[in-house]
């Protein structure tokens, strides 16, 4: 028996020694070809300071096949160009692609040979989770990042890294931290070789300069924020001597930074300079859109409260109040309120002045909300955390022997545990399958539990940060629409510009979608219903929607009924009709009608809107309400559609306790009827 055991172990060995022999001699067919080599770089090099267009990402996934299997290097710069355009598409794709870099260090040898590359996967994974709001994970990564580059990069090779630490202490307001790692990002800008464009390597200088700034001023420091704005707006002007960057970027910045330093002379007391700066930001054309001027407006509205001139005070709130409600944000909404609340104190009306300031505190309440969310990651715990993990990894090295008799002994004890858990359960089976079975269940019901409740802190997280997405996207859309009326451009380039104006716009309609998509169960708890004259609604609706049903020649016809009050959430209900009246635009051929009818019964009420459009095929009926639908078709114009809006509808109307439907249009496509209770 013993000759036999040792026939199969020589076996082995001789198939094991003949399997490194294979890869030897064929390891070269797995790197680059080098012919392939300086055409996948060009590729694979790209900007980020705006999106990749898909003729870039169709180009970036033709290189895939030609990279070899060891070629490790350009593998994760294909995997982070992936990621970089999937950030603006898909998470999931994201994370696959976030993890198939990590994938690629599996043994500490490829770690070793590419330490640089490790870092750039570990950077990516972490940038992955962050985006996918999971903060404590996304920090891990960071921190482990931080601990491998300590001890296996240069200096210079954790510019990006630091930028990522300050921006969770940032975000969790702990701003003496954040100032700490923004400083040694700016020295690591201002003294490491950069690879980046001259603009990129702009935005990021200016960008941690004005930060920096905004941290002090946070922290009431307002002297060394005011140096920092005006070191800022110095940089910018030596930048602009030079001559080698585009105005619009130049001014966006500059708008920017004299907002801030006119901030901070406006709580100094200093109210002639913080005027002239406030007046300069605001009369900069800033290319993102309008809301840029939304915070230089309610400060000089508050500098003229100071100075008594409320009628001037007043038409600058209601400047941006007109901007507010095209581009709504819950920060410069809260601002807003607290403006004019003080505004309504200065002249006396104290009823105004409390309701502004009571949805200030409402505002200001649901940010600190979502800010309680981040605060809680303890990020130099973790690294310490990190680093004893370290130690004692080194400690495992030294002692391998130990390790070695430990893992023996644990083997021998987990044996001896199956061993007689199989004896008792062979003995015990038959009393104990009841019980067992019950126990389960209350495990699971448990766990289900516990996975509801994370669902739900995820969808919270998940609106915050596509909100905070919105205003970047926004100023890609306006730039590139900026460009695109340059008159000297070439028409490819127009083109190309055309593209990336579309991808920005449909990614901030997404986004949109997305912030009304999850009603989380505290969502519907706190859905607060009033009276609300259904017909107003709905005329509304259909006032606002006039426009986008001309572009198709349609008409919005809604029907006579008596006036109608129902207790519901006016905003909420409002998304509603407008989901299912733009659906209908949407689908609906040109010159067509589009009827929205109302009926009231005993103790509810029915809207039923109909339209004469493509209809919906009955293999979708069962598919046609779940969230990013697999249903999803094209408008009759070539609209494109996100799968979105009748879920969020339905979320919406059972919130509400009613019930949403469809039929088919006899004459051709499709009643959509609502009922809710009065």
């Amino acid at each position: 028996m013993n000759r036999s055991l040792q026939k199969v172990s020589n076996n082995k060995s001789l198939g094991f020694i003949c399997l490194i022999l294979f890869f030897w001699t064929t390891g070269c067919k797995y790197g680059t070809k080098e012919q392939d080599a300086k055409a996948i770089d060009q590729i694979l090099t790209f900007t980020q300071t705006g999106p990749i267009s898909k003729a870039q990402n169709h180009a970036i996934d033709s290189v895939r096949n030609l990279i070899g299997k060891k070629d490790i290097a350009r593998l994760i710069k294909f995997y982070s160009a992936k990621s970089f355009y999937q950030a603006d598409h898909s998470i999931d794709s994201l994370n696959s692609y976030s993890d198939s870099a990590i994938a690629l260090f599996n043994n500490k040898s490829l770690i070793e040979e590419n330490k640089s590359s490790y870092f750039e996967a570990l950077l990516l994974k972490g940038d992955a989770t962050y985006l996918e709001k999971k903060y404590s994970q996304a920090v891990l990564y960071y921190l482990e990042a931080r601990s491998f580059q300590q001890k296996n990069l240069d200096y210079c090779a954790k510019k990006g890294l630091t930028m990522r630490i300050a921006n969770v202490y940032y975000v969790q307001n702990r701003f003496p931290e954040a100032i700490k790692y923004f400083k040694e990002n700016y020295e690591l800008e201002l003294n490491c070789k950069s690879t980046s464009t001259l603009l990129k390597q702009f935005y990021n200088i200016q960008a941690v300069l004005n930060t920096i700034g905004f941290c002090y001023e946070r922290s009431n420091i307002l002297d060394s924020a005011g140096l920092f704005y005006q070191k800022d707006l110095d940089f910018i002007t030596e930048s602009r001597q030079k001559g080698k960057l585009p105005t619009y970027a130049l001014n966006d910045a500059a708008a920017i930074a004299l907002d801030n330093l006119g901030s901070i002379y406006l709580k100094q007391g200093i109210l002639d300079k913080a005027e002239k700066l406030l007046k300069e930001s605001i009369a900069i054309n800033y290319s993102g859109g309008d809301d840029a001027k939304i915070p230089p407006l309610i400060k000089l509205a508050n500098l003229y409260i100071k100075k008594k001139n409320f009628n001037l005070a007043n038409i600058l709130l209601s400047r941006a109040d007109s901007i507010l409600l095209k581009k709504p944000s819950t920060e410069l909404q809260s601002r807003w309120h607290n403006a004019k609340s003080d505004l309504y104190n200065a002249l006396g009306n104290f009823k105004l002045a409390f309701d502004h300031q009571r949805k200030y505190l409402l505002l200001r309440d649901s940010l600190n909300k979502d800010l309680i969310k981040v605060s809680s990651i303890n990020v130099e715990k973790e690294f310490a955390n990190l680093e004893q993990k370290y130690e004692l990894q080194n400690l495992e090295k030294k002692d391998v022997i130990k390790d070695i008799y430990l893992i023996f002994i644990a083997s021998l004890l987990l044996m001896l545990m199956i061993i007689l858990l199989l004896l008792q359960r062979n003995i015990k089976q038959s009393k104990k399958n009841h019980q067992i079975t019950k126990f389960h269940n209350l495990e699971l019901q448990e766990t289900l539990l516990k996975l509801e409740d994370a669902n739900q802190n995820y969808a919270r997280v998940m609106k915050v940060m596509a909100h905070d997405l919105r205003n970047p996207l926004g100023g890609i859309s306006g730039i590139a629409q900026l460009l695109i009326t340059d008159n000297q451009l070439p028409a490819n380039e127009k083109d190309s510009l055309g593209a990336i104006k579309s991808s920005a716009d449909s990614a901030l309609e997404m986004i949109n979608e997305i912030l009304n998509a999850v009603l989380t169960k505290d969502d519907e708890k706190s859905i607060v219903k009033v009276p609300v004259n259904i017909q107003m609604l709905l005329a509304n609706c259909v006032s606002l929607l006039k426009f986008k049903a001309d572009e198709k020649n349609q008409k919005l016809l809604l029907s006579e009924f008596d006036e109608l009050t129902a207790n519901v959430n006016k905003e909420k209900m409002w998304r509603v009709f407008n989901n299912i009246i733009v659906n209908a635009i949407k689908f609906s051929h040109p010159n067509s009608t589009i009827i929205i009818d109302v009926k009231e019964e005993d103790k509810h009420f029915l809207v039923s809107i109909l339209d004469n459009g493509i209809g919906i095929p009955p293999e979708f009926a069962s598919k046609i309400f779940d969230f990013f639908t697999e249903t999803k078709r094209e408008g009759t114009s070539g609209e494109k559609p996100y799968g979105l809006g009748l879920s969020i509808s339905k979320q919406i109307i059972e919130a509400h306790y009613g019930k949403i439907w469809y039929d088919p249009n006899p004459a051709g496509g499709t009643v959509f009827h609502i009922r809710l209770p009065k």
